[in-house]
């Protein structure tokens, strides 16, 4: 196919689509006389233009879904059981709580209970549960 060929052809096209022509029509018309493929071409053109013509375009099933779902976006957002403003003051009574324990530990001639032992991690415990989500937001999907 050479460069005058494609430009007929990106002619015709234009004139199929309501658009303004590359080339005149007496040079188009000139060209399909001569040439048997675009002539080919171009009526391969026409005959897909005219078999979908008349034909309404159809609506994606999407769409029929959107009244349902600005319904469900304009619905009050559900709020979590416990919220927490200011999670620098939950961690910092939770660094205190760890500090307070490693100096009971520290203490001279004090005996430390198993369940004093243990406070730090159910303070930990507690600071997760109620923040209710990952508070350092570490990824757990490590591949992307």
């Amino acid at each position: 196919m050479s460069g005058d060929c494609e430009r007929v052809l990106r002619s015709a096209m234009s004139r199929m689509d309501g658009e303004v022509p590359e080339l005149g029509e007496a040079e188009e018309s000139a060209h399909l006389a001569a040439c048997p493929e675009c002539r080919g071409e171009v009526a391969a053109m026409l005959a897909v233009g005219t078999a979908f013509e008349g034909r309404q375009r159809e609506v994606p099933s999407q769409v029929a879904a959107w009244p349902e779902v600005s319904a469900r976006l304009a619905e009050p957002p559900i709020r979590a059981r416990f919220s927490v403003r200011h999670p620098v003051l939950l961690f910092g009574g939770f660094a205190g709580v760890l500090i307070a324990c490693r100096l009971l530990e520290m203490a001279p001639g004090f005996e430390v209970s198993p369940l004093a032992k243990s406070l730090p991690i159910l303070t930990a415990a507690m600071v997760v549960s109620l923040l209710g989500d990952n508070p350092f937001r570490i990824r757990m999907d490590l591949s992307a």
